[in-house]
């Protein structure tokens, strides 16, 4: 079985309501988690765009950068944001390399979000 890439998850947590930054983003995610508990509001978003590790993260700070500004500001408000990039571990081949380059790399950072990779255990996703 091939390493591959799998998808991309934003999670981002608060002391205040993320409700309009779900809402805004809702059509083109799937939620995992929005919750409270105590104080803290905490989002998990599943992005679904099919290629690379690349385009998936492209796609994620182009649905931020279009935050209307009461969105921005619920946004502006997390005092954690991170893409998580999942991946399936493989037999093949040898190795695998992504890059993130760096004009995306300044998007994250003016996003204020962190960067997390995931690596799965064979056959976790395809059952193999």
């Amino acid at each position: 079985m091939e390493t591959r890439y799998i998808t991309a998850d934003l999670e981002f947590d608060a002391p205040t309501s993320l409700d309009r930054v779900v809402a805004e983003l809702e059509p083109e995610v799937v939620i995992h988690l929005h919750d409270r508990t105590g104080e803290l509001h905490s989002v998990a978003l599943g992005i679904a765009v099919e290629g690379s590790p690349e385009a998936s993260v492209a796609h994620i700070c182009a649905l931020l950068e279009r935050l209307s500004p009461p969105a921005r500001h619920a946004w502006d408000q997390c005092t954690r944001r991170v893409v998580d990039l999942a991946f399936e571990s493989g037999t093949t081949p040898k190795d695998v390399t992504y890059i993130v380059p760096a004009g995306l790399v300044r998007r994250l950072g003016e996003l204020g979000l962190a960067i997390a990779v995931t690596v799965y255990r064979v056959g976790f996703y395809s059952g193999e």
